[in-house]
């Protein structure tokens, strides 16, 4: 096509899109159940990387309008953390580094992420800055 033509790379990014987006969207998803105590059921990152959620219960997913400030930190957080594990090799982890992850948390949530990362933390560093 005339795009691929003017811009090589819109193959490659296709290709990417369509690889990596759905085990993206299956890691996230069991990252944000865990991080949620189980609330929410699915969590979906489409071809253009927009963000999805479905609560329990649920029949319809939204997208981040549709949640609490909390539950959109945990949300960016889950894709983050996955695409870190699959985008980063574990045979050489490097850190992953944190700024303010934790700020709009209620105290179960904060626990819930500082649990996650210290089992991180076993396989690669955890950099967490906050100001809190």
């Amino acid at each position: 096509t005339p795009l691929e033509t003017l811009f090589p790379y819109t193959t490659l990014f296709r290709s990417l899109q369509n690889r990596f987006s759905p085990a993206l969207g299956r890691r996230a998803a069991e990252l944000f159940h865990r991080l949620t105590g189980g609330k929410y059921e699915e969590l979906t990152v489409s071809r253009d990387f927009s963000v999805a959620v479905r609560r329990s219960g649920d029949s319809v997913p939204h997208g981040s309008l549709y949640l609490s400030a909390g539950a959109v930190d945990l949300m960016y957080l889950a894709v983050r953390l996955a695409i870190a594990e699959l985008a980063l090799p574990n045979d050489e982890p490097c850190p992953i580094i944190l700024d303010d992850a934790l700020a709009y948390l209620d105290p179960v949530r904060r626990e819930r992420v500082l649990s996650l990362l210290e089992e991180l933390g076993k396989i690669r560093q955890v950099i967490l800055f906050t100001c809190a």
